[in-house]
């Protein structure tokens, strides 16, 4: 599974990196995101705001036990690799990247929506084209007015 199908498969956004023009999923811990690592595996690359390792150690712990590979290992980052097809191994790559879902919307609201959007404005809601205002022409003595001087 590539990164593309991961996405829409979770209702990902992908977005293009600035500084390598790669496709990644970026997630709202500081600077981690999810990336294609190949072989079938993503990665997953925690990099935290704050310079404390608590997070990453904990990260770590987590992708470790849910059976994901460590790649880089760092003081206060490190980046991982996991089977996109492994339930747990993405629930842990995406809570520790801070990667949100979006927001889908339930039958009711898309049917509330359809009728919203086809139902028919009342007659007295549109507002009458107004008029354009017709100014006489300007006389030369009227002007820039007495007080102003001409260079």
């Amino acid at each position: 599974m590539n990164l593309t199908e991961f996405a829409e498969k979770n209702g990902l956004k992908l977005k293009r990196d600035k500084q390598d023009d790669t496709v990644i999923i970026l997630g709202h811990k500081g600077k981690s995101h999810a990336y294609e690592y190949g072989e079938g595996l993503l990665g997953v690359m925690v990099m935290p705001e704050v310079e404390t390792s608590h997070w990453w150690t904990a990260a770590r712990k987590a992708f470790l036990a849910a059976g994901m590979r460590i790649r880089q290992n760092g003081d206060f980052e490190g980046a991982a690799t996991f089977d996109p097809r492994n339930p747990e191994q993405v629930k842990v790559a995406l809570k520790y990247a801070g990667v949100r879902r979006r927001r889908g919307m339930s039958l009711a609201q898309r049917e509330s929506l359809t009728k919203a959007r086809t139902m028919v404005r009342p007659a007295n809601s549109v507002e009458a084209p107004v008029a354009e205002a017709v100014l006489p022409p300007r006389s030369e003595d009227q002007g820039l007015g007495s007080g102003a001087a001409s260079s």
